[in-house]
């Protein structure tokens, strides 16, 4: 028997194999353009944390240096004499600071410093920082002297958070790059710098133990 082929069937073959080619040309350009688009936003990522690192870096080589600057501000407009901690201090903080804790320098009334030149940028201290500040191993305290103060003794266990770690990262130019590097980095909030979330946990629990 032979079999005549129906002349309708053949456009209709076409048909479906033309659909198949669109679709698959549709699915390599959808594709094409989700990977274009990955691509952009990995490559807009990637400046987003260069210029990011870039800034942090620039903030931690200023910081260095103003820090240490700020530093001999500080002893200029402060000559009198320090003092060690007394011996209540040392009672309380000796177990956290060895001897550290018989190193520092006290400057009571002192006359702070409530804001910092960082390039064309103004960092203006708060929080903590009004009522005391330290450079490495010198701590400056704006009230007078006060014997077994307890809110002296607290302040004292901050700002020696501070005086630990300017040992820990090699000395004043190196703090003061990581602490400006952290500022930057917190979106120049002072309670959220790195540095200073670790004095503030540590009084934290210092002051619970008193």
């Amino acid at each position: 028997m032979i079999v005549i082929e129906s002349p309708i069937a053949m456009p209709s073959v076409r048909r479906s194999t033309s659909k198949n080619i669109f679709l698959r040309f549709f699915s390599i350009s959808v594709g094409t353009l989700i990977a274009a688009l990955i691509i952009s936003r990995l490559s807009g990522i990637a400046i987003y944390a260069a210029q990011t690192s870039w800034l942090e870096e620039t903030w931690g080589q200023a910081g260095a240096i103003a820090y240490q600057a700020a530093a001999k501000t500080m002893l200029s407009r402060n000559r009198q004499g320090g003092r060690s901690l007394d011996n209540f201090q040392k009672s309380y903080l000796r177990r956290d600071f060895r001897s550290l804790a018989n190193r520092v320098s006290v400057i009571y009334a002192a006359k702070l410093m409530d804001r910092w030149q960082v390039g064309n940028s103004i960092v203006h201290l708060g929080a903590i920082d009004s009522a005391a500040q330290t450079y490495c191993d010198r701590v400056y305290i704006r009230a007078p002297y006060q014997p077994e103060n307890r809110q002296q003794l607290i302040l004292l266990a901050h700002e020696m958070v501070h005086a630990k770690q300017c040992e820990q990262l090699g000395g004043m130019g190196k703090f003061g790059y990581e602490y400006f590097k952290e500022y930057k980095r917190a979106n120049q909030r002072y309670d959220k710098n790195k540095l200073e979330r670790e004095a503030f946990i540590f009084q934290a629990k210092f002051t619970a133990s008193l």
